[in-house]
């Protein structure tokens, strides 16, 4: 059974980390649905990712102790010594007990999924007299010295992923967007190197106009796929590709290619 009370952590940061958390609120559109800024749904986002990579960070680190020190350690006392030096891990690379700067505070209560997935890291922290919110500070500190795009690659690698077999399969989505529900074939994400920051662009047919149109990763939260075949012309794509290329998607979000026969 689950304590829901065990989900509620408060977490205390530097202010360069809280202010980078805040601005990664607005500036990766995570909005609740009356515009107010959805930041726990943005934590309960970036946190088991961020624990996922951490996961596979220290078990990167543990085969390499193994391919190097497997036949120098007694095999009784082999798992207890690797066991402390994955957790040197986290000492080395994101310690910060001896810092005196945390002014901000943040309060997360983390998703029924996610406590679950946090479990039996807090059980391990718990035997040790280690507070959860000390792992979650840790992760939250790794976050902020990814590069932006980094970051917001984090936050939307699966829309990244999914847009990405839609684009290989040829296929159009159906997105919302903000004013009209419109049928959308993208044609590449783009890492924008103006403003470093994800771009979907594809092409929308709005009669017999052709229009290349962008928008930013983070605002594909939600649409359908519709599974049409792509039929644009050469001399359309061609077009579009010079625009994505030159990165002009960047100083306007649509562009007139021509009419459709």
């Amino acid at each position: 059974m689950i304590d829901f009370e065990d989900g509620r952590v408060s977490v205390r940061l530097s202010e360069t980390t809280y202010y980078v958390l805040q601005q990664d609120v607005a500036a990766f559109c995570f909005f609740n649905n009356d515009g107010s800024y959805n930041e726990n749904g943005f934590y309960n986002v970036i946190l088991p990712l961020l624990h996922l990579k951490r996961t596979r960070e220290r078990e990167r680190l543990r085969k390499i102790l193994e391919k190097r020190f497997g036949d120098k350690v007694k095999p009784e006392f082999k798992d207890e010594i690797f066991y402390e030096l994955d957790d040197v891990f986290n000492l080395v690379k994101f310690d910060d007990k001896k810092t005196k700067y945390h002014q901000a505070k943040i309060d997360i209560r983390l998703s029924k999924e996610n406590m679950q997935l946090f479990s039996e890291m807090f059980s391990v922290l718990a035997l040790r007299k280690i507070p959860k919110s000390t792992y979650i500070r840790s992760l939250l500190n790794q976050y902020t010295t990814l590069r932006t795009d980094e970051r917001e690659f984090l936050c939307y690698s699966k829309q990244y992923d999914e847009l990405m077999k839609i684009i290989e399969d040829e296929y159009a989505v159906e997105y919302y967007n903000g004013v009209s529900e419109e049928i959308l074939f993208p044609l590449v994400i783009d890492l924008c190197c103006y403003n470093n920051e994800f771009y979907v662009i594809g092409i929308v047919f709005e009669a017999k106009k052709v229009i290349l149109k962008s928008y930013r990763l983070c605002e594909f939260k939600k649409y359908k796929v519709h599974c049409t075949d792509r039929k644009i012309g050469e001399a359309f794509l061609d077009k579009a590709e010079e625009i994505v290329s030159d990165f002009l998607y960047y100083e306007k979000s649509e562009w007139y290619l021509g009419e459709k026969e």
